[in-house]
């Protein structure tokens, strides 16, 4: 799955509105889900969930020096539990579970379960661990994107980031885990520090379409690097499928999904540090 590809459990078991069984007309809710969990699992999306909170404690870590070191080990606490990956799969599954159309997951089944998507997966999931993360700026900083075969790479590349929504993801991804740690930060500060929600809306706002101009072509490095290893024919297979009717339910439904658990995440970062924060100062007691 490419939704994000530097992004990314356990198995959580989430009940499914018995309606949606009704629905399909085929099996019991137990078994769509019990489907739409394989599906996921094939896709990739468990491994890529469970590295979400690696990059976001490495994040967190980079900007340490940035905040007070009691201000930062409530934020580390908070969003280590908040984004926990069980927590994120089992939001982004329950999303899914409400919107799944069985008729797509058994055709994506099907073809997940072939030797070309477990190959693009594992380079996938490969790509987006921490380790690789040097290797791959290095990838970026010397791919020469005027060399004719770089050109031709490069249009495929776009039109699988068109298909799967790569870049659309990334960016809403990083949008609100900005907005979470901006929001949850505020209670920590002096009241004459902290920013009105207006105001934060305008700064995440700017922030976003700043990321607009600057992220898809990083995006579109990542995929080359990710699949450097794929031939243009394995590339374009993997295109018909994103194009499909199931390839297309599947990745707009996981990708809602992801910001969906992202949000839910960041709102509950938010309470914990805002716990955190009226229990210290019931500590200190009144000034």
């Amino acid at each position: 799955m490419n939704l994000g590809t530097a992004l990314v459990v356990l198995l959580v078991v989430v009940p499914v509105a018995p309606a949606l069984a009704q629905e399909a007309g085929q099996g019991s809710a137990a078994e769509v889900h019990a489907l739409l969990d394989e599906v996921l699992d094939l896709y990739g999306v468990k491994d890529e969930v469970s590295q979400l909170p690696v990059l976001l404690q490495a994040q967190l870590e980079n900007e340490q020096a940035g905040y007070p070191p009691e201000v930062y080990a409530v934020l580390r606490e908070a969003f280590a539990e908040a984004y926990r990956a069980d927590r994120l799969y089992r939001t982004l599954l329950e999303h899914m579970a409400a919107r799944a159309e069985p008729g797509h997951l058994r055709a994506a089944r099907e073809w997940l379960r072939g030797p070309l998507a477990q190959k693009l997966v594992q380079m996938e999931i490969e790509a987006g661990s921490p380790e690789t993360q040097g290797e791959l700026q290095t990838f970026m900083d010397e791919f020469d994107a005027d060399a004719p075969e770089s050109r031709e790479r490069l249009q495929l590349i776009q039109a699988l980031d068109e298909a799967g929504g790569a870049t659309e993801v990334a960016l809403a991804v990083s949008v609100e885990t900005v907005r979470a740690v901006v929001r949850g930060v505020q209670p920590l500060l002096p009241e004459d520090k902290r920013m009105p929600e207006p105001e934060i809306e305008r700064e995440v706002g700017r922030l976003e379409i700043q990321l607009q101009m600057t992220m898809r072509y990083g995006i579109w490095l990542s995929l080359l690097y990710t699949y450097r290893e794929a031939s243009d024919d394995e590339l374009m297979e993997y295109l018909a499928f994103l194009e499909s009717a199931e390839g297309n339910w599947l990745n707009h439904a996981a990708g809602d999904g992801l910001i969906e658990a992202i949000r839910v995440a960041g709102q509950d970062a938010g309470r914990r540090i805002a716990k955190a924060a009226l229990d210290r100062r019931a500590a200190v007691g009144p000034r």
